[in-house]
């Protein structure tokens, strides 16, 4: 599978400079704010969505919470036109950044030995979901162009 989630090696990158931990500690302090705003850009592209037959954001279970740090979007090959790759060309042709969800670790080099469980729908989830833009910057006329470009 071609994508820049699938990694060869397993690598770590501990480093965080003084600069960066004060510009973090500062984050937290509008952590709340940018949560409610990603939940409410999280609610208008779920409205829209449910609107376009094959398309479905996927929901969060009532036992959880949610940052809403990505937007998944779930595509039903048998009911929308295009597949993931498809559509996130299409996006991209106007300028539409998305990203593939991630590829499954059990499937990845460093841990193909490793133990893991029966776990059979992974890829199909990952070939049926991708995430869209949800910027804590994202506009409304960006979130309707987007819907629109879904469309």
């Amino acid at each position: 599978m071609e994508t820049s989630e699938y990694k060869n090696e397993i690598g770590y990158n501990y480093r965080m400079t003084n600069v960066i931990a004060a510009i973090g500690v500062a984050q937290l302090e509008v952590l709340d704010e940018y949560i409610a705003i990603k939940k409410a850009t999280f609610e208008k592209y779920k409205i829209e969505i449910k609107n376009i037959d094959g398309l479905d954001v996927v929901d969060v279970p009532d036992y959880a919470d949610n940052n809403y740090w990505m937007l998944a979007l779930q595509i039903d090959k048998n009911k929308y036109p295009l597949d993931r790759e498809g559509l996130m060309k299409k996006l991209k042709k106007h300028n539409i950044q998305t990203r593939p969800i991630w590829y499954p670790n059990h499937l990845q080099k460093p841990y193909v030995d490793c133990q893991s469980y029966k776990i059979g729908n992974t890829l199909k989830l990952v070939e049926q979901t991708l995430n869209i833009p949800c910027s804590v910057n994202i506009t409304d006329n960006e979130i309707e162009l987007v819907i629109e470009k879904l469309s």
